[in-house]
């Protein structure tokens, strides 16, 4: 289920525009950026239910959850998410469609009506402020407009429905929690093995803001973008190495601080900083690298022609080849670099 697409794409939009604030408005978005003591786009999420949810009795929340109500649909238990502190929602229930009301702090609140297809589409109707422009599953079908009434958006799936030549799953608040986190980490997972966000995402994700930057800010903001996935999937994938392949755990931490994570792709300025935050290379030599290789954008090939720069007794050696968070070689810098 398209659970979480749309949200994805906030937190791409907010991410960006908080790249954007951080290296050139920092007075437009400071209070923004302190807000966001946590990953914006964590690789999994989990729902905790609430015992109570004050958050339900506001506007225009309640009237969401009313209209709802008064459309048939069945409401289910409240959740917080452990991952995202600022995100809240509900789901409601009138198979085969399920809405879900979401409230996240400082963006506002909207609403999801999704069914899916058996072996088949996966249908998204949303009045989410942002989004549009993000990259989805060749199976996702989302339909955005932030102007859609509630009643709107359930009309337009009902039309989808009937026009479907597919089988239509059904739906169970019960089975709700399970499916939202499966569906969060099954889409975080396809954005991380196609590379991450893109330059287009970004480019899409700034029109949607309706501020116009230059090509030097949007480049700086992409740099700085990517240079997050980098750090973000380096601890991914050290956890997920740890867990699954590392026999000697006390030799694995003695050299965990020498350990670079380089993916298949990635922006080619954000991989020479991340390599010099690891004294890989010194600042100098990664100015210097970066104007050389500014349209190299495959990681595996760069981070070779930088390695076999060194002395061949001091040269990163591989130690893994991985697969999650998405394809990526392992690599232990040697000691003398440190």
């Amino acid at each position: 289920m398209l659970f979480l697409q749309i949200i994805g794409a906030i937190f791409v939009a907010l991410l960006l525009i908080i790249g954007l604030g951080f290296l050139y408005f920092r007075r437009k978005v400071r209070s923004l950026m302190q807000d966001f003591d946590e990953d914006p786009t964590p690789l999994i999420i989990h729902l905790n239910q609430e015992l109570k949810a004050p958050w339900l009795e506001q506007e225009p929340i309640a009237t969401m959850c009313d209209e709802l109500e008064q459309l048939g649909f069945k409401r289910g238990h409240s959740y917080s998410t452990l991952e995202m502190s600022k995100l809240k929602l509900i789901p409601f229930e009138k198979s085969p469609l399920l809405a879900v009301v979401y409230q996240f702090d400082g963006v506002g609140s909207w609403v999801d009506v999704v069914f899916d297809e058996v072996d088949g589409n996966e249908y998204t109707f949303s009045n989410a402020p942002m989004g549009a422009g993000t990259e989805k599953r060749p199976e996702c079908v989302a339909h955005l407009n932030a102007n859609s009434t509630l009643t709107e958006l359930v009309e337009t799936a009902l039309v989808q429905v009937e026009e479907s030549n597919a089988p239509i799953k059904t739906v169970s608040l019960d089975s709700f929690r399970e499916s939202f986190e499966a569906t969060y980490k099954k889409d975080m997972a396809w954005t991380c093995r196609k590379g991450g966000t893109s330059y287009s995402e970004m480019l899409a994700t700034a029109a949607e803001q309706g501020t116009e930057y230059t090509e030097e800010e949007m480049t700086a903001a992409y740099t700085q973008l990517k240079e997050d996935e980098l750090f973000k999937w380096e601890q991914a994938a050290l956890e997920h190495y740890e867990a699954t392949q590392s026999d000697d755990k006390e030799a694995f931490y003695e050299v965990i601080d020498r350990l670079v994570v380089v993916p298949f792709t990635t922006d080619p300025k954000a991989l020479i900083n991340y390599l010099s935050e690891h004294c890989f290379l010194n600042e100098e030599q990664a100015e210097y690298a970066a104007e050389a290789y500014d349209k190299q954008t495959d990681a595996f090939s760069l981070f070779d022609t930088l390695n076999n720069m060194l002395s061949p007794s001091i040269r990163a050696k591989q130690i893994a080849e991985l697969d999650f968070p998405l394809k990526a070689k392992m690599y232990e810098i040697h000691e003398s670099m440190m």
